[in-house]
């Protein structure tokens, strides 16, 4: 992961390099022509992504990404449906979770990132579950809120401090190459509802996306996840 992030900050370094030398015109050439696949790539995944929000007439109540271990598609259809139960307004769709582990396959995986990442921008995913590895590498690239902005907003003083007891720490280099340690999961070890999907717990936590809007649907959902 850190030679991974070396390698970036040499490589956007060195394209800065070069394009602080040209013209207007030669970036313009010059992005086209190494980057043409990846820009198609990425206008392709962002029609999709708003095809698909304006053909729906429902917006979710909840979108949330999945990083935990592997699961079949079924379970994770199964966890959305069980927590669209805290839905108590109309013309909502189901809460839903969808994974974006890796699969091995590159063209579908660099579809999915694409896609993973155009829908944090416009502000689409709300929550994300994660292994205690996935946690520290998504927060090194600034995806995460500290969890004490979501248990802040609890009403209920026992479930405030069911979610205090199970605040997860982690440690990680941030863009600067920082070492960094927040307070960004509550672990969901042990969480009935996922052992009722035979859903593995023992490594698994929930992080609110930095752009999240919805904590009170997520407090809602955490409440499901816990009783």
């Amino acid at each position: 992961m850190k030679a991974a992030k070396l390698w970036m900050k040499g490589f956007m370094a060195t394209e800065s390099a070069k394009l602080r030398a040209m013209t207007f015109k030669e970036k313009l050439q010059y992005i086209w022509e190494y980057y043409k696949l990846q820009i198609i790539i990425f206008v392709i995944v962002v029609a999709i992504i708003l095809t698909f929000i304006f053909s729906n007439n429902r917006d979710s109540y909840l979108y949330s990404a999945w990083f935990g271990s592997h699961v079949s598609r079924e379970q994770t259809y199964q966890l959305g449906q069980s927590l669209s139960v805290i839905i108590d307004e109309q013309n909502y769709a189901p809460i839903v979770v969808t994974s974006y582990l890796m699969t091995g396959n590159m063209e579908s995986d660099m579809a999915m990132q694409q896609r993973f990442f155009a829908m944090i921008q416009s502000g689409i995913v709300d929550m994300a579950f994660a292994t205690h590895d996935q946690l520290v590498e998504l927060a090194s690239i600034g995806l995460f809120i500290p969890i004490q902005n979501l248990i802040e907003e609890v009403q209920d003083p026992a479930f405030y401090q069911q979610l205090s007891d199970r605040l997860h720490t982690i440690t990680f280099l941030d863009f600067d190459y920082v070492s960094q340690t927040e307070t960004i999961g509550i672990s969901l070890e042990g969480s009935p509802l996922l052992a009722e999907l035979g859903i593995p717990s023992h490594d698994l936590y929930l992080a609110v996306m930095f752009n999240a809007e919805n904590l009170y649907r997520i407090i809602a959902a955490l409440e499901v996840l816990l009783s």
